[in-house]
């Protein structure tokens, strides 16, 4: 794991090239990285990237964040299929996963539930919504178990509904596959339109003048 190398090498922080020179060296094979590094890595020159063999991974796990299609597209493009992405929260652990696969076929999408899991949609009355409305996300992983807050019983209580617990997420399932809007505190609304920061986000990313 990448994790394991940077500590066995010292590395106090992720800096591009050295994780792919630690990549090459030890032929690493799995490991867990955020959108950001993916943003960063494909902004280095091609010719810097081409410098380094990368072709032993198998298996990048990317969380945290949602990451923009395009990235996670270009990114596959460099290292080949291989980039999983999965969601959920500490309270709730992993409610969906997307392969490869799922990037390329359903761009955008967090994947399928886990095993196991319901995922509910719900608006701001409390009413439970059809698929493919957007909704608050509300999940149960039958397999994690129950937690509650520190002293804090009634935030337990509030984040909860028909046994499902939400993590501030808001969402939608098309086609079998979930799509992440933006968190709940974060959207705004103007002129009856939902505005999700995220997704502008997403797409400043991708501009060349925006590191």
């Amino acid at each position: 794991m990448l994790n394991a190398l940077r500590k066995q090498e010292h590395l106090s922080h992720f800096t591009l090239e050295q994780a792919l020179q630690l990549i090459e060296r030890y032929r690493v094979t799995h490991s867990q990285w955020v959108p950001t590094m993916f943003v960063r890595l494909l902004k280095l020159p091609a010719e810097v990237r081409q410098r380094y063999d990368i072709s032993s991974i198998r298996w990048v796990t990317h969380t945290g964040a949602p990451c923009p299609a395009e990235i996670k597209r270009q990114f596959m493009d460099w290292s080949g299929p291989v980039v999983y992405e999965t969601y959920g929260g500490t309270e709730v652990g992993t409610a969906t996963l997307a392969t490869p696969q799922d990037a390329l076929r359903y761009p955008g999408s967090v994947g399928v539930p886990t095993p196991g899991t319901q995922l509910a949609f719900y608006d701001e009355a409390g009413n439970r919504l059809p698929e493919g409305e957007v909704g608050e996300i509300y999940m149960r992983v039958n397999v994690y178990a129950d937690f509650t807050y520190l002293n804090h019983p009634q935030k337990r209580q509030a984040v909860e509904r028909d046994g499902l617990i939400s993590v501030g997420d808001i969402g939608y399932m098309r086609d079998g596959h979930l799509y992440l809007c933006d968190r709940r505190s974060d959207m705004v609304i103007s002129a009856g339109t939902n505005i999700y920061p995220a997704e502008i986000e997403m797409t400043l990313l991708q501009c060349p003048g925006v590191q």
